[in-house]
């Protein structure tokens, strides 16, 4: 899946697909964002006793 979204058959090379609104969601979403929380999420669950509450907040 690459990051051009397809909104009609005429932008598709060949058979694409068009895209949905959720395919659309997604890649509108930056990807140094996407892995600042991954990063994120990753440190907070592997120190022990992290309530869920600080995650939603970092979240946030």
């Amino acid at each position: 899946m690459g990051r051009r979204i397809i909104t009609t058959q005429f932008e598709a090379k060949s058979r694409a697909k068009i895209d949905g609104y959720f395919d659309r969601l997604i890649k509108y979403i930056p990807s140094e964002i996407l892995g600042a929380w991954i990063a994120i999420k990753g440190v907070l669950t592997s120190a022990n006793d992290v309530p869920i509450n600080l995650i939603w907040v970092v979240f946030i």
